[in-house]
Formats: C-alpha cells, sequence, structure tokens
C-alpha cells in the first residue's frame, strides 16, 4: 500500500496484538522483574498469558494464510468469517430437557384423543385404583 493511503477499516484485536507482539520481540529480552504487574497476578500468570495470546495471534494468522478469514476474540476462541455471534460452538451447548407432556383428564374422548396423539398415558382415577 502506498504511503499516505490508510485502511478504512478498524483494527481487529488480532491485528493489534500482533503488532504489538513483533514491537516486543524485536525489543529484546522482556524484564520480567522491573515489570508492574497488575494486583493479584504473578510473573508466571503473566508469562503464560503472553504465551497463550501469541498462540492465539499464530492461529489466527495461519487461518489467515490459508483463507479461512478467521478473528481471534478477547475470550480467546476464534471467530471465522461468517459466523453468527454465538461465541460457544453449537456442539458444546447443553441438550435442552424436554417437556413433560400434560396429562387430560377431563373432557371424555376428546382428551383421549389428544392423550393419545400426544403418547401419554392417563393416570389411574382414584375409583379405579379400588
Amino acid at each position: 500500500m502506498p504511503t499516505g493511503e490508510g485502511n478504512k477499516t478498524p483494527w481487529t484485536d488480532t491485528e493489534k496484538l500482533m503488532i504489538l507482539f513483533q514491537i516486543i520481540e524485536k525489543s529484546g529480552p522482556i524484564l520480567w522483574n522491573e515489570l508492574e504487574l497488575p494486583e493479584g497476578r504473578t510473573k508466571q500468570g503473566v508469562q503464560t498469558m503472553i504465551a497463550k495470546e501469541k498462540g492465539k495471534v499464530k492461529k489466527a494468522k495461519d487461518a489467515d494464510a490459508s483463507g479461512e478469514g478467521s478473528e481471534a476474540t478477547p475470550n480467546g476462541k476464534t471467530k471465522r468469517a461468517g459466523d453468527g455471534d454465538d461465541e460457544e460452538s453449537p456442539s458444546k451447548k447443553k441438550p435442552k430437557t424436554p417437556r413433560k407432556k400434560k396429562v387430560v383428564k377431563a373432557g371424555g374422548d376428546e382428551a383421549k384423543e389428544q392423550n393419545d396423539r400426544e403418547g401419554v398415558k392417563p393416570e389411574p382415577e382414584d375409583d379405579e385404583l379400588a
């Protein structure tokens, strides 16, 4: 792209991280003991997070190179072009619990037909138990 002509699309998180990681790597070794870590975070925790983020960027970059057009989302999952806003895969969703079928007790033949259609066996009435 010639100098002075900017891309009008917003930066993706993957693109931002890709540039930042390149800057970090070209700057030399990370001086971990000189970093001010967020409260409650450890050096090991930060190193693990950085390694995971680098992996996500590499995966997204590889996917882009293969033409899949994916983008790493902030929560670490990969979002591909054409995917909906659902971040959770449909295969990981819990199946819905089937609803219990309602037994129709009153109504004579009409109730019996409805129960038969729905595959419901009516409970015996009190006078049938004796």
